[in-house]
């Protein structure tokens, strides 16, 4: 994956995540995130950190048949 398109994705992920987070805040009459708040900002930091280190140029398994193997003579 290309730089420019994690940091696409990461902004994304940022932007549903404070949503999500502003909602719930709101949802509590502003008196905090609670556990739940913090549960999901920590999955948000997992999200980022998976996005970062996604090396989309790994070299893919071979998907080929051994014709060997499909012989039943």
């Amino acid at each position: 994956m290309q730089g420019f398109m994690k940091v696409v994705l990461i902004v994304v992920a940022v932007m549903i995540g404070g949503a999500v987070l502003a909602v719930m805040k709101e949802s509590r009459g502003g008196g905090g995130y609670g556990p739940l708040g913090v549960v999901i900002a920590l999955a948000l930091f997992a999200g980022i950190r998976a996005i970062w280190n996604y090396d989309s140029k790994k070299p893919e398994e071979k998907n080929t048949t051994d014709i060997d193997k499909l012989d039943k003579n």
